[in-house]
């Protein structure tokens, strides 16, 4: 199984995920060029597999060899919702990538308007204000990689009601595209309550927009948000932990 080094934008394109560039610090393409058979992302002691179509054992194993030269685990891989499995991976939870498009329609203009924070809002609440595990390439420390990432386009914006921070935003504009790449809130409001705000006044500020939240858990509140601003699941994926390492 051939590896190659690719770059962040390469390992995007291939897996159709476009969180990947933050997920890791080093990237490798699996299989030929014209039969890419997954992507590699290699970032410290973790390591994730990406397939775009299916899972092929060959590919799993090539991927932990490659781990174990950088001094890594395999903590997971990432596959199709569809995508048959060899019995020595464990199936985890499902991935959902939400969006929402100008034909969705419009939404009612909340009291709060998003307001410009320091990203460290962020880092002292992440671990609290998510309810549940935030998905790999969601983590906080692929997060923190987000300003050099996109620049000028990243946005981070808060919601305050009473005075007080309820929920935060962050996303990338890109011209009519604008990428979510999390969005929490406070636990001691509710998500019902300090969830909506956050993307109505996203929608006020971006109507002509088509809005991308990918790489949710399944069982993760915000789910609930997405489905009463409108959200539709475009894309369906599973988690899948090793449960038996390579000796051959």
């Amino acid at each position: 199984m051939e590896l190659v080094k690719i770059s962040p934008e390469e390992a995007a394109r291939a897996t159709r995920c476009r969180l990947l560039p933050l997920a890791a610090q080093g990237f490798f393409a699996l299989g030929a060029p014209d039969d890419l058979a997954g992507v590699l992302a290699v970032d410290g002691a973790e390591a994730a597999l990406f397939l775009p179509d299916e899972i092929k054992p060959e590919v799993v194993e090539a991927a932990q060899r490659k781990v174990l030269e950088h001094g890594s685990k395999l903590v997971q891989a990432v596959a199709p919702l569809d995508a048959p499995a060899p019995g020595w991976l464990r199936p985890g939870r499902e991935l959902l990538t939400w969006q929402r498009t100008p034909d969705d329609g419009p939404l009612p203009d909340p009291e709060e308007k998003l307001e410009p924070a320091s990203f460290s809002v962020l880092e002292e609440n992440f671990g609290r204000w998510h309810a549940t595990p935030p998905t790999w390439q969601r983590r906080l420390g692929a997060l923190r990689r987000a300003p050099g990432a996109f620049g000028d386009s990243l946005r981070f914006r808060v919601i305050l009601q009473d005075g007080n921070i309820t929920a935060y935003i962050l996303y990338a504009v890109s011209g009519d595209d604008v990428l979510v790449l999390d969005a929490a809130v406070d636990p001691a409001i509710g998500v019902v309550k300090a969830g909506r705000p956050p993307f109505q006044a996203l929608y006020l500020t971006h109507q002509d927009a088509v809005v991308t939240a990918p790489a949710w858990g399944v069982d993760d509140p915000m789910n609930r948000v997405m489905v009463a601003m409108r959200y539709h699941v475009v894309a369906r994926h599973q988690e899948w932990s090793l449960t038996a390492t390579v000796e051959r």
